[in-house]
């Protein structure tokens, strides 16, 4: 029982400690900031260009990164609940929490996913506006 409680405060505290560091690391000058969804939102709005779109795949890769570190969280966090019940806890409720953390795994790395594929549109987009292209020729939106 005692494990199982000291397992999951360890988990907790490192995760603290971690979010604490990032936030701390983005507020640093020289490092790069973070963009708001205010500021997102005006990039999307504003003309395509080389920067805007390397900056947007920037945001979409650390988005993704952010995802592929809650869903191992969950992972680790729905293998606790694999350990012995401690006394006086129902099984159904170690039941119902892993499978809580697990959908939350899967659905933070499907949002990932979706995350790396627009990343890579604004990068792709990137490259081709970075390369001169004939006038009259075919403009990709």
């Amino acid at each position: 029982m005692k494990t199982q409680q000291v397992k999951f405060i360890l988990l907790s505290a490192a995760l603290l400690a971690g979010s604490a560091s990032f936030a701390s690391a983005q507020d640093q000058p020289g490092s790069s900031h973070q963009l708001t969804p205010s500021e997102v939102k005006g990039l999307l709005k504003g003309a395509s260009t080389v920067d805007r779109d390397r900056t947007l795949a920037a945001y979409f890769k650390l988005e993704a990164q952010q995802e592929l570190d809650a869903a191992l969280l969950h992972e680790e966090m729905a293998r606790m609940y694999d350990s012995p019940m401690p006394a006086g806890m129902k099984h159904s409720v170690a039941v119902d929490s892993k499978s809580h953390c697990l959908y939350f795994a899967k659905n933070a790395r499907k949002a990932a996913k979706q995350d790396l594929n627009i990343a890579a549109d604004f990068d792709e987009r990137a490259n081709w506006l970075s390369v001169p292209h004939p006038k009259g020729g075919m403009h990709r939106p």
